[in-house]
């Protein structure tokens, strides 16, 4: 009798790591890609540079552009940033200097339009 009830107690322990394992790995493997940012660029200035961080970190990406988003187009990155969280920082640098900034989530699809009006930081 108390066999069958050892028994059943780790079976039902076994079934709940299992199923507790699966969701933990499906949760990881969704913020560690299939992230996709769409950078539009509405503003009279190039883009001359994007970066990536994690939010609340200073731990930069080099440079994810090979050529600049001119004014009126777009750029979209798809990427396999593995962002360790559910956000990640996205800066975007023009062609004075200035930066501008968004928040965009692990493992989905974001739209960024960038205008006239984002604010920059420009260091002053």
């Amino acid at each position: 009798m108390k066999s069958l009830f050892v028994s059943r107690n780790l079976r039902f322990v076994v079934i709940f790591c299992a199923i507790f394992g699966a969701v933990s790995i499906a949760s990881l493997q969704s913020r560690a890609g299939n992230s996709s940012l769409n950078i539009v660029n509405n503003s009279s200035r190039q883009i001359v540079h994007i970066y990536f961080a994690p939010v609340g970190t200073d731990d930069w990406t080099a440079n994810q552009l090979s050529a600049p988003i001119v004014p009126g187009s777009s750029f979209t990155f798809s990427s396999n940033y593995n962002c360790g969280q559910t956000q990640f920082q996205v800066h975007a640098e023009d062609q004075d200097g200035c930066f501008v900034t968004t928040t965009a989530a692990c493992g989905d699809k974001t739209k960024w339009t960038i205008t006239n009006t984002t604010a920059r930081d420009c260091g002053s």
